[in-house]
This record gives C-alpha cells, sequence and structure tokens, in this order.
C-alpha cells in the first residue's frame, strides 16, 4: 500500500508505525486468505488433469463427466450464495466466516480420504458451499471495518489471495507429480485448507462490522470498534464522529425508504437498475471472456497447441498463478489512483488484443503443426491474464460492494457471485466438449464476448472513486442522496483516497496556526437549532474539558423559515424570546426559538464546563450581483450583539471574508 493513501489524517507518521493500524490490516490480510481456498480448487483441477494417478482414479474424465466434476463446485456455491446473504444481514458478516469453515474442515477430509469417484466428486459441492460463505462475508466485512483510506485497496485486494492459493496449488501439484500412488494427488487435496487455516488467528481478532451493528441499534458498540480500531480508542475523534453521523444518516435515510431490504428494491429505483446491470454483467463477464477456458482446461489448451509433458504444463499453470498475482496486486494497489473505469477499459483491450493473436496462432498451428507457432500461444496466455488481472479479479467483489447502499450490499455481491456461477457452470460443460469438437475454433466466441465487455464497461460503468462506502449513493442517485456531515471526496479531516485538492472549511487550517490540540467538530449543513436537537452539540460537550476554548459559528444554515423548513434547520431571527411551535419532519411538535436564543445557550453550556467560549462570525459567500458582493450579515449581526450581550470574545470572520473576496 502507497503511503500517500494510507497515512493516518492529520499525521505524518506512516500507518504501519500504529499498533492498531497494523491489527487492523493484519486482520483485513487474514480475511484476504479465505479467497485462498477458492483459488486453489481453480488451479488444483487443472494440476489433477495433468497427473496420471489422478486420471487412472477418475477413470480417465473426458467431456461431459469433466465438466460435471468441475461444475458441481458451483452447484454448491449456487446453494449456498443466497443463505449466506441473508445470514451476513441478520446474523453478522463474521457469523458466515464460521460457517464456510465448518464446510471447507468437512469437504478436505471427506475428499483427501476419498476411496472412489464419486467420494471425490460431492465433497466438491461442500467446497462451493465453503467458497460461497467466504465470498460474501470476507468482502462486506473489509470494506465496512477498513479505515476509510485503506478501504479501496484492501477490498480491492480480497480476490488477490484467489492467487495466492492458485500458485501454492500449481506448485504443489508441480511438486508432487512424481510421487508413487495417489498421495501425488491426495496431498494437494489436503493443503486445500491450508492458508484458511493459518488465517484463523486474524479472523478471531476480527471485529464485527460497525455498520451492520448500527443496523441493530447497537451504536455504542460500532462507535467503540471505528474508535478502538481507525484511531487508538478516542471515541471523541473527529474521525469517528464524523463516520457515525454518516453511517447512521445513510442507514436511515435506506430504512425510511424501504421497511425492509429485499431483492425487489434492486429494480425499483433508476440508480438501483444501473447498479443491477453492472452487478449482473460484471459477474458474466469475469467468466465469460476465455479465462475459464484458461483456467480449468489448461493443459488441454497447452496439448492443442504441441506443449504435452507434464513437467512443462505443471511448470506454465504454477508460473501463471504468480504472474496473475502480481498484475492483480500492483492494480489492487492503483485502484485509487487511476480509478475503477481506466482498470476496466485497459483489461478489455489487452484481454481482447491477445485473445485475436490467441486465436489466429492456434489455428495457424492447427493447420501447419509448427512448434514454434503453437509455442507462441503460451506468452499471449500471460499477456491475456494480465489484462485480465488489472480489473476483473480486484474490482470483481470490491466493485458490486462499494456501489450497493448496505440495505442492499450483500444482496448485491450475492447477485454479482450467481451471475458469475450461472456463467461457469454453463461454461464448466460447454467448453470441455466445445474444446473437444471445435477445439481453437470455440475462442470466436470469446472475441465476441470481449467486445460486449469493452463496450458495457465504456457505456455504464461508473467512476467511483474519492467516495467513502456511504458517498456512492451520489455517483447514482443524485446529490439529494448525499448523507448528512460529509461533504464529497472528505471525511473528518481531509480524509481523501487521492491526491486531487478539495475544498477545506477554515476549521481545518485553524490546526497550523496554534500549538494547541484542535478537534474539529463542525458538520456542514447544520443549524444551531439541528446541532443541538441531533445531539451534535452533547457530544461536544462531553468532549469539552475545563480550560478548553469552543469556537461557535453558526447562520448559514439558520437563515430559513421553521414554519417551511421541511430539513428542520430554520430559526427565528434576531434576540430575545420570541418563539414559533411547528411540526417537525418527524411529526412532533417542537418550539423553535431566535438565532441568539441557540448561541445564548451554547455559551452558558460551554460556560458550565468551566471552558471559554468564542463567537465567530458566518463566513460571507461569496455570491456577487454584477460586481456587488451580496452580504450575509444579519446572523452575523446577531452573533456579535450575543457576544457583547454575554461578554464573550468575537472573532469577525464576516468582515474578513468580505474584505478578503473584495480584494
Amino acid at each position: 500500500m502507497g503511503n500517500d493513501l494510507v497515512d493516518v489524517p492529520g499525521d505524518t507518521v506512516p500507518w504501519y508505525r500504529h499498533t492498531y493500524l497494523l491489527k487492523l490490516n493484519f486482520c483485513i490480510f487474514s480475511i484476504v486468505l479465505l479467497s485462498s481456498s477458492n483459488g486453489y480448487d481453480g488451479s488444483i483441477m487443472g494440476g489433477l488433469l495433468a497427473l496420471q494417478s489422478w486420471n487412472r482414479f477418475m477413470n480417465n474424465p473426458t467431456g461431459v463427466w469433466l465438466g460435471w466434476i468441475n461444475a458441481v463446485y458451483f452447484l454448491g456455491s449456487l446453494i449456498g450464495f443466497p443463505l449466506a446473504a441473508w445470514v451476513a444481514q441478520r446474523y453478522g458478516r463474521k457469523t458466515g466466516i464460521y460457517i464456510g469453515y465448518g464446510f471447507l474442515v468437512l469437504a478436505v477430509v471427506v475428499q483427501s480420504a476419498s476411496q472412489n469417484a464419486d467420494m471425490f466428486i460431492y465433497p466438491r459441492l461442500i467446497f462451493g458451499l465453503a467458497s460461497a460463505w467466504f465470498g460474501n462475508a470476507g468482502p462486506l466485512l473489509i470494506n465496512e471495518i477498513s479505515h476509510p483510506k485503506h478501504r479501496a485497496i484492501a477490498s480491492a485486494t480480497f480476490m488477490c489471495g484467489f492467487y495466492v492459493g492458485g500458485t501454492i496449488s500449481g506448485f504443489t501439484t508441480f511438486g508432487t507429480r512424481n510421487m508413487v500412488g495417489d498421495w501425488s494427488w491426495r496431498l494437494p487435496v489436503l493443503l486445500q485448507a491450508l492458508l484458511p487455516v493459518l488465517a484463523i488467528p486474524g479472523i478471531l481478532m476480527t471485529p464485527e462490522s460497525p455498520r451492520w451493528l448500527i443496523s441493530m441499534g447497537r451504536s455504542a458498540e460500532a462507535r467503540a470498534i471505528i474508535a478502538k480500531w481507525q484511531v487508538g480508542g478516542n471515541e471523541e475523534d473527529p474521525l469517528v464522529q464524523l463516520q457515525m453521523v454518516e453511517i447512521e444518516s445513510a442507514i436511515t435515510s435506506e430504512k425510511e425508504v424501504a421497511q425492509s431490504s429485499s431483492y425487489k428494491q434492486m429494480i425499483e429505483t433508476p440508480g438501483n437498475r444501473q447498479r443491477l446491470l453492472i452487478t449482473i454483467t460484471l459477474g458474466i463477464f469475469s467468466q465469460w471472456v476465455g479465462n475459464g477456458v484458461v483456467s480449468y482446461y489448461l493443459p488441454l489448451i497447452l496439448t492443442s497447441v504441441g506443449v504435452t509433458s507434464v513437467t512443462n504444463q505443471l511448470l506454465i499453470s504454477a508460473n501463471l498463478n504468480v504472474w496473475n498475482l502480481l498484475f492483480a496486486l500492483a492494480a489492487a494497489a492503483c485502484v485509487d489512483k487511476l480509478g475503477r473505469r481506466f482498470l476496466f477499459l485497459c483489461s478489455a483491450c489487452v484481454m481482447l488484443v491477445s485473445f485475436i493473436i490467441i486465436t489466429g496462432l492456434s489455428g495457424t498451428f492447427a493447420t501447419s503443426g509448427a512448434t514454434n507457432v503453437g509455442l507462441a500461444v503460451v506468452p499471449f496466455l500471460f499477456i491475456f491474464f494480465a489484462g485480465y488481472d488489472i480489473a476483473l479479479t480486484p474490482l470483481l467483489t470490491a466493485y458490486p460492494c462499494e456501489i450497493w447502499p448496505y440495505e442492499l450490499r450483500s444482496r448485491g455481491l450475492t447477485v454479482t457471485w450467481l451471475s458469475a456461477i450461472i456463467a461457469i457452470f454453463f461454461n464448466t460443460f460447454v467448453n470441455a466438449i466445445a474444446l473437444e469438437a471445435i477445439a481453437w475454433k470455440y475462442y470466436f466466441v470469446f472475441i465476441a464476448v470481449l467486445v460486449a465487455y469493452l463496450l458495457t464497461a465504456f457505456f455504464f460503468y461508473r467512476e467511483t472513486r474519492g467516495h467513502t462506502l456511504e458517498q456512492m449513493a451520489v455517483v447514482f442517485d443524485g446529490e439529494d442522496a448525499r448523507p448528512d456531515g460529509i461533504e464529497s471526496g472528505k471525511l473528518a479531516v481531509e480524509i481523501v483516497s487521492y491526491t486531487e485538492e478539495v475544498a477545506k472549511e477554515w476549521g481545518y487550517y485553524i490546526n497550523n496556526y496554534t500549538t494547541l490540540t484542535v478537534n474539529n467538530l463542525a458538520r456542514n449543513g447544520r443549524s444551531t437549532r439541528s446541532f443541538i436537537n441531533e445531539g451534535l452539540w452533547a457530544q461536544l460537550l462531553t468532549a469539552t474539558k475545563a480550560g478548553d476554548f469552543v469556537i461557535i459559528e453558526h447562520g448559514h444554515n439558520d437563515d430559513v423559515d421553521p414554519t417551511s423548513d421541511t430539513k428542520d434547520r430554520g430559526v427565528l431571527p434576531g434576540t430575545g424570546a420570541a418563539t414559533v411551535v411547528v411540526t417537525n419532519s418527524t411529526g412532533a411538535k417542537e418550539t423553535v426559538h431566535t438565532f441568539g436564543w441557540y448561541l445564548t445557550k451554547m455559551i452558558a453550556d460551554v460556560k458550565a464546563k468551566k471552558a471559554t467560549p468564542i463567537l465567530s462570525g458566518m463566513v460571507n459567500r461569496n455570491y456577487w450581483k454584477g460586481e456587488v458582493l451580496q452580504k450575509d450579515w444579519p446572523f452575523a449581526d446577531t452573533a456579535k450583539q450575543v457576544a457583547a450581550t454575554e461578554k464573550v470574545e468575537y472573532i469577525d470572520h464576516t468582515a474578513y471574508s468580505v474584505a478578503l473576496f473584495q480584494s
């Protein structure tokens, strides 16, 4: 991970020098290892096909029978994913991981001890069930516990674990190829549980998703988890405060729109329909661009172009997994710097060009038998997979997880997986039959699919970099869907995950002009009234200690008629005891006071904490009518009047900002 992405906000110390972030990222790495079991299976079948002992044990499977041996794994996943999504939403993200471990251990024990072909095949269905539980809960948990600046990279890394498992599987089958008897294939089967077992300590340490806890009404636990794992324990840290506001706001809004989450919601709004299009096509393209042929039938492909040695086939398979891992990790590290669309489009172009060349070389070899032509296919297989790895590996789970809102996130990820599995299930039967029947001519189908992938990504896949999970609503649903508390591209004090400059409020910069510790608890979009009613003022008072200075600036959002305000922000102008009773957005009656009354209350509360209140005039808006600056002075004048009455210091930000704009 690059330091420009993962340094702690407001801190010059690299993340790896903070114990709490080291622990958090160790937990995330442990979750990444769960995807290794899927990658191990994807590679082991290619390796086993090259072993004579396994072929004898399985009665030399070909055609439909070979397709069924591969497909039964995905049948298990097809069964498991819908249930895994429901459990993740109802009982938490970690519960699904523990269930996955149960299936994995059972499958490894039965398959490694199998006495006949049936005993080998049906544990593959159980492996598929384990993969479903890991594949649903793992990406969700990574997205929802990661530090905001780590999230995109951490999430994109999950599927890289596929190639960690594939690499170990490839070299294991290569190492056992000369063993006598069935242990040449039983040992690789037994080692399928290796990496998930090594991940157990980290999984046990991993916290539950704060977003799931908030959705279940357990906000205090969520706050404690965010504080402990992201800032070292300070629950009053701005990062903690603002994440809580954003997450609670987003989840509350989602629940107000729909009383219960269901798959039906995925087609109810234009934004969700676009998400669904992306989700389904991404799953299909992840398996229908030719990779399924290479992954599961690599020995058959190599044989078709003249590479017949078992040693050479296994060595190519093992090194291909190392190659894949390197490119997938490199792409994951660049996911925010380059953007999702850039990676998708580059992926499509590289795969399309390389697969056209593979098809041409395979056809030439089939007609000429020239060894050099056949061998030339091998490097282009590597280039093809480099193209696949830069998008369809890291973004297969990362992209769906970030584009769907919380209430539909587990279901959205499940739809991606189900789309991929249905495509795989079809492919594993058809690929084996087609390769036997028409060999290299079958590749033309995948060229057409690659063209469709390129066009779909160009026209429909949206850029999401620079947004938190909750801010993704703006990308698909418009500005009205923005959650309270956070401006686009930042969280707390400049939590941006790419290097473009963003606007910052003055509360950010004051830290550069004082040796005092600055705790910036400002929230955009709040008035004096809503800041108090939402509990933000109470949080500030809890954090305030004797001897502190509290700078109070309001006014921009107070200047609304409270009798017609739908956002519960408007107050009465001026000072004094005037009130008006309104029906707020919750349907309750509320007594609304003057702007001066709210400021006076805040001053009294701060003094009661033996701290020093300071009033600040609101920064003037940079609005012009011709050559005349439009002034926001009435509420600033009220603040100045209250400061004089209450005998507290007053900072005339209004005058300063007007002078600056006019200069």
